[in-house]
């Protein structure tokens, strides 16, 4: 176990969480360890921030919802100067989300605690599938929701489209700074705007059924977990050592890509897929075929892990409460090095917010949607959502909050999340999210070698990247 490399860079972020909510003057710390860790199974005492802030994982289709009335409530206190009071007027406010299961039961929960607090402002709440789409279509025309529940890598292009409002004329910015981690304060800022409330950063990580597998059979290598792979499917027919949403998802792959190198996207719109990185990455993904499902999804992930039949999966903490849910036995751990470059495997660190769309002023619902976004990310909330969803927070007293630091969980994605790389909120991500899917999908049907593959990715990003700009 290798905790304590990791229990200096934690305290010092505890203190300067705490010296900031006081007034202190302490410089911020960032949990950036020096080497790679290898794949152990997290035993954490406080969780180290982030170094930057993935995306929604799965979306569905259905009717509003809408929380209950009642009457009275206990208000947690929320990032803005002064106490939190209730909305002045009645108002209706719609929220568009992809929450899913027992993750989104646990979230509606707070929204019911809100409509509790301030019966005069009604919640609908509408999961929505292809959300990207959906609001471009929606919004412009003056319909769709007043939030947008999403991530921070859709900050950019909302915001050049006049989908989204920026925040900066409607709250004390101070305050707002002050109150959430300068990760995830930072991470909602686009072109020297604040666009957003954060609501909890993710990162993907390993998950091993500990009924399975134990923590010394974890690989600490992606050349290693070919191996064991190998031997654990040979030794366990119609088992998986390790599955995962491999076929054709980009956002599922960027370990892989930013362990062995690539920078998938910069600020200026350049990326290197077509490289010895790129092809290393590549290789290794035409590998897994080997020994994963010629069929792999999210589901089919999801089944085989539940049912036993895979030692380990790799998903983000919107999992953890089904897993709870399914009483699985289950450990985490961080992803293993790339082999060859010795460095950690990458994934993509998301943000997950709530942004205010212009559908809210010109129906003039816009300082009761603030008002729930601030509710939402306050404190209380958040540690509530970190107990039931083990959700990573962003409000920088709920960090600091021993019932936070106490779960293990929570730490261990955080852990994973140091070790990652921020999700870009430049529009330019847009434009890698579609090649990538297909040069992976290129790769796990072996529809061409994998240079070809790669390449495509690269020339289809230019494409898009020209397109945009």
């Amino acid at each position: 176990m290798h905790k304590y490399r990791y229990l200096m860079p934690v305290l010092l972020i505890v203190v300067a969480v705490v010296l900031a909510a006081c007034g202190g003057s302490a410089p911020a710390a960032t949990a950036q360890p020096t080497e790679a860790a290898p794949a152990a199974a997290v035993e954490a005492t406080a969780m180290p921030e982030p170094t930057a802030a993935p995306t929604e994982a799965m979306e569905a289709t259905a009717e509003p919802t809408m929380a209950p009335e009642a009457t009275e409530a206990a208000a947690p206190e929320a990032p803005m100067a002064g106490a939190w009071t209730c909305p002045e007027g009645d108002a209706t406010v719609s929220l568009w989300h992809g929450w899913q299961g027992d993750y989104f039961t646990n979230i509606e929960a707070i929204f019911n605690d809100y409509q509790k607090a301030c019966p005069n402002v009604k919640l609908e709440l509408l999961q929505k599938p292809d959300m990207n789409n959906a609001v471009v279509a929606a919004v412009p025309a003056g319909e769709g929701p007043d939030i947008i529940a999403w991530v921070n890598d859709q900050i950019g292009r909302n915001a050049e489209t006049d989908i989204i409002l920026p925040l900066d004329d409607s709250i004390d910015m101070a305050a707002f700074d002050k109150a959430f981690i300068p990760t995830a304060a930072n991470a909602m800022k686009y072109n020297g705007k604040t666009w957003c409330y954060p609501e909890s950063m993710e990162a993907i990580t390993m998950i091993y059924n500990k009924d399975l597998i134990s923590a010394a059979d974890l690989p600490t290598s992606t050349d290693d977990l070919l191996t064991k792979a190998a031997d654990w499917n040979k030794a366990n027919p119609g088992s998986y050592y390790f599955v995962y949403n491999a076929k054709n998802d980009a956002y599922f792959s960027a370990p892989w890509w930013q362990g062995a190198g690539v920078t998938i996207i910069d600020e200026e719109g350049n990326t290197n897929f077509a490289s010895d990185a790129g092809y290393a990455a590549g290789e290794f993904i035409n590998k897994l075929r080997e020994v994963m499902p010629a069929e792999i999804d999210y589901g089919i992930a999801d089944t085989l892990f539940k049912e036993g039949k895979a030692a380990i999966i790799m998903n983000g903490p919107w999992y953890i409460a089904d897993l709870d849910a399914a009483g699985i036995n289950y450990g985490l751990a961080t992803l293993p090095t790339f082999s060859g470059t010795d460095s950690p495997s990458k994934p993509f660190v998301g943000v997950k917010c709530l942004m205010m769309t212009t559908n809210a002023t010109k129906r003039g619902v816009d300082k009761a949607a603030l008002n729930v976004m601030q509710y939402y990310t306050s404190k209380d909330s958040q540690i509530k959502l970190a107990e039931t969803n083990k959700m990573v927070p962003t409000n920088a007293e709920a960090v600091a909050d021993p019932t936070v630091m106490g779960i293990d969980v929570i730490n261990a994605f955080g852990k994973q999340a140091s070790l990652g790389v921020g999700l870009p909120s430049t529009p330019f991500m847009n434009a890698l999210w579609d090649p990538m899917a297909k040069g992976i999908e290129c790769i796990w049907t072996g529809s061409s070698d994998v240079k070809t593959c790669v390449d495509n990715i690269q020339s289809l990003a230019e494409e898009n990247i020209a397109d945009m700009q």
